[in-house]
């Protein structure tokens, strides 16, 4: 059974490294949010296989567009994240 509140959740992203020599490292960076996991269920006319509710967290909403988010061993793909006054909502794929 799925515990209803609170769920771990990460955020991958990378961060690109350029030193002085001119040789770039990318090197994967994680983001841990805690929030509540909620799946799409089997309407297939929504933009979205699940969502992901959450404090609102300081990130850039268009920032981790596209990035792999983790949650119990299952990869997903950010489609939107969508800032609110009080909490933050994450679309995914």
């Amino acid at each position: 059974m799925l515990r209803r509140y609170p769920h771990t959740a990460i955020i991958r992203v990378t961060v690109e490294n350029n030193p002085v020599d001119g040789i770039t490292t990318v090197t994967p960076s994680d983001i841990s949010i805690k929030g509540r996991y909620e799946p799409a269920g089997q309407n297939k006319a929504l933009d979205y296989s699940a969502k992901f509710y959450c404090k609102n967290e300081d990130i850039a909403p268009f920032e981790v567009d596209g990035k792999p988010f983790i949650y119990e061993g299952k990869t997903f793909k950010i489609t939107q994240l969508y800032p609110y006054q009080t909490h933050c909502e994450i679309w995914l794929e």
